[in-house]
């Protein structure tokens, strides 16, 4: 049986610690899962530890577990972020979800040019929890940043200005093959929506300096395009 995990925002905890899990953790692990005393849960903070921890106690307001062991989590040698157009219906959520388990570390949203869906504050706050739920549920360590930019400007800025831009686009002229990644920190990638970017969106990421990047293969639909061209690039970078 799969070791059940849990994302908090606790210090790093010591080995011997009691810790009272109480609200939606304690609802999620008592309620929803159904934990016994003596069972062994993953505690998780974004960037800090993996705990593994035994129930102690059930009570009404709090599960109670003792620390056994604390992993301190190194931070990752390849940071993946991306820029992305809002997708219809539930696609969104989809994406984000399979973004969060291979380890993206921000997601941006802006509503393009061509975007027929559009977001609000509202829906990214939607979006972090899907992005949290994913990680949490493969046991990624870290879940992505869910972020909305009112402009590409603010975009760019949001991300460190060292890394590659990287314009997934069907008529680009290099290959992921071609980019030497490995000396790198990470990487900034742009994800149009389902028609395509704009032509005054690709000559303002042509001045950025940015590397326009085709997928072999045929014309993939955004989302298809978002998982195949991350998964290539963490692969390149020996993430995964």
């Amino acid at each position: 049986m799969t070791t059940p995990s849990v994302w908090t925002d606790l210090p790093t905890p010591l080995v011997g610690d009691k810790i009272p899990l109480t609200g939606p953790i304690q609802h999620y692990l008592a309620r929803v899962l159904r934990v016994q005393v003596g069972d062994t849960v993953e505690l998780m903070r974004k960037g800090h530890y993996i705990a593994l921890a035994a129930v102690d106690a059930l009570e009404a307001e709090a599960v109670t577990v003792t620390v056994q062991s604390v992993k301190e989590l190194p931070p990752s040698s390849f940071e993946l972020n991306l820029v992305l157009s809002p997708l219809k219906g539930k696609t969104s959520r989809e994406l984000v979800s399979r973004l969060a388990e291979l380890g993206v570390a921000r997601l941006i949203f802006l509503n393009m040019t061509r975007s027929v869906a559009r977001y609000d504050p509202s829906k990214i706050k939607a979006l972090q929890t899907v992005a949290d739920e994913g990680a949490r549920k493969v046991g990624q360590p870290n879940s992505p940043q869910v972020l909305l930019a009112s402009s590409w400007t603010e975009a760019l800025a949001l991300t460190p200005q060292d890394q590659p831009l990287l314009v997934f686009h069907e008529h680009g002229d290099q290959g992921l093959s071609d980019l030497p990644l490995t000396d790198k920190s990470g990487a900034f990638c742009v994800l149009g929506p389902e028609g395509g970017l704009a032509d005054e969106e690709l000559v303002w990421l042509g001045k950025q300096n940015a590397h326009f990047i085709r997928l072999n293969g045929p014309a993939y639909r955004a989302v298809t395009a978002g998982i195949v061209g991350v998964s290539i690039l963490l692969h390149r970078a020996g993430e995964i």
